[in-house]
């Protein structure tokens, strides 16, 4: 399955979505989504390092910060950001708590910090209590687990499938496809520098390219590149890291 990408959101409803993950996968009682599948976008494999980015998943982590004398509590996170806006999320299971933060900018990392703030100063001051503990949960042995994760190690590009004749159809530029007003998509191109919002696949010494990143075929019209983002030609309208496209 591949994941979702080029997505749009307000504070609220991502609120929603951090509080759907403190509630184990469930809306007003009703289980959306498995309490297992809950649990696994968190826990890392050795296998899995090998082939996905970090980035591209949730990450669990012990928390607090070195300010809070709490060494067992678990603080997942995940973010995302393009095209100007940066969103972060975190949540605390054992707390009932989540945090999130969506900016107009992308030239920071400040986000981290703020979020991190904002935990230390509701934990430190009382403000909020623990409502259980993950002693006999899934999330100490992710954290565990994750201690002695090995660091990401990005493919050997040269090993990637050469080039093949029947990937001609794929080559050529492409626009990206927004759900935007005329007016949005001018003050995003001439605040960002992106005058046509354009992708370019081709190829080059051997190798699938979009963009001077090099594509590993997957399966069949699916590519990824060294750092997990991925072109799906398997649909109606071809993906390029979860934006639609349409060739021009």
């Amino acid at each position: 399955m591949i994941g979702a990408g080029g997505v749009y959101t307000s504070a609220r409803d991502l609120a929603k979505f951090v509080q759907f993950h403190l509630n184990w996968g469930e809306v007003k009682g009703h289980s959306i989504l498995n309490r297992k599948l809950i649990e696994s976008m968190s826990t890392s494999s050795p296998s899995l390092c090998i082939v996905v980015n970090p980035q591209h998943s949730v990450s669990a982590e012990r928390y607090p910060s070195v300010d809070v004398n709490d060494t067992i509590s678990c603080q997942l996170a995940h973010g995302g950001g393009g095209f100007g806006f940066l969103s972060s999320m975190s949540w605390y299971p054992e707390y009932g708590m989540g945090l999130l933060i969506l900016t107009n900018s992308t030239n920071h990392n400040r986000q981290w910090e703020l979020l991190e703030r904002l935990a230390d100063g509701l934990v430190i001051k009382k403000l909020l209590e623990k409502e259980y503990s993950t002693e006999n949960l899934a999330w100490k042995t992710i954290i565990s687990e994750n201690k002695y994760r090995p660091e990401y190690q990005k493919p050997d590009s040269d090993a990637f499938t050469p080039y093949k004749p029947e990937w001609k159809k794929y080559t050529g530029t492409y626009q990206y496809l927004f759900d935007w007003n005329l007016y949005t998509y001018a003050l995003v191109a001439l605040a960002l520098g992106y005058p046509g919002f354009k992708a370019k696949v081709y190829e080059k010494n051997g190798y699938l390219e979009i963009d001077s990143k090099r594509l590993d075929e997957y399966q069949h019209g699916i590519f990824f590149t060294v750092d997990g983002d991925c072109l799906d030609f398997s649909g109606p309208l071809p993906l390029w890291k979860g934006t639609r496209i349409k060739k021009k």
